[in-house]
């Protein structure tokens, strides 16, 4: 039996199907390859997050590149990147660890709130503090891309934990 999520995942038992069954496989092969696990540990993230986010970012394709200058399996900014000391964010180990790094920072600036975390790392921390700051509260005045982000990445998340 199949059920269709949100925003088009479709979940038949443990793992997605169409293209997101071919995004599922190279994220697991990816997964494993680069302990993705180990580094949620090491840096106290959420089980599943880094796998989902590349999930979500990449599908898992290493060369992925943004309309915005994003790269590689996690879409990092070129800024952020430098913010990270990550040379090439095309480099899966590095990528990998400046993403666990970066989305470590993010989870405890935001006190452990994992949709304010996915927030920043989609729409910017600046974006999302300057959110907070002019006394939003909730999520409705969000752009419409990081809501859809935020849900994405968390129903993606039970795929991998």
């Amino acid at each position: 039996m199949c059920i269709v999520l949100s925003f088009g995942l479709v979940a038949c038992g443990s793992t997605p199907k169409g293209s997101d069954a071919r995004a599922y496989a190279r994220v697991k092969d990816w997964r494993s390859v680069l302990d993705l696990r180990s580094l949620e540990r090491q840096y106290d993230l959420p089980k599943g997050l880094l796998s989902a986010v590349m999930h979500q970012e990449s599908g898992g394709k290493a060369n992925a590149r943004s309309h915005v200058g994003a790269g590689g399996l996690f879409q990092i900014m070129p800024a952020t990147a430098r913010s990270l000391n990550l040379d090439d964010a095309y480099r899966p180990e590095p990528a990998a660890k400046a993403a666990a790094v970066y989305l470590s920072q993010l989870y405890s600036h935001y006190h452990s709130d994992l949709k304010l975390t996915l927030a920043a790392y989609n729409w910017g921390i600046g974006n999302v503090d300057r959110y907070l700051a002019s006394g939003a509260s909730g999520f409705d005045d969000m752009p419409e891309e990081t809501k859809v982000y935020i849900s994405r990445v968390t129903k993606l998340r039970r795929f991998y934990d």
